[in-house]
């Protein structure tokens, strides 16, 4: 089931993020456009598929320097070097976005001593 991205939906972000994590594993995020989870986002790399997360963020909403404010957003960027930013709009919060995470093992690298 695809759990909407909303800014009350943070905190569940980040702890599904966080018990990935501890697992000992990484995880990967795929981005919805339907809470049925049958249509992939793209964007100028493609579907959101399965992308491993760098890190995520939540940015409130401020008053900005022209006097306007802004709305929240959480921005989720991935190892792949794209990033994904969903603006939230502080008066509706309609759900246009919804997320899947995954997971997959770590990718041990073992050096050998080439003297050996």
């Amino acid at each position: 089931m695809a759990t909407p991205i909303d800014t009350s939906n943070y905190d569940k972000l980040n702890s599904d993020i966080q018990s990935v994590l501890s697992s000992g594993q990484v995880p990967l995020m795929s981005i919805y456009t339907d809470a049925a989870a049958t249509i992939l986002e793209t964007d100028s790399h493609g579907a959101i598929q399965n992308r491993p997360i760098m890190n995520i963020s939540y940015t409130q909403s401020y008053i900005g320097e022209d006097g306007n404010p802004t709305n929240p957003f959480v921005t989720i960027a991935f190892y792949d070097g794209t990033s994904f930013t969903e603006i939230f709009k502080s008066v509706d919060f309609v759900d246009d976005h919804w997320y899947i995470i995954t997971t997959t093992p770590v990718n041990y690298t073992r050096f050998s001593n080439p003297s050996n």
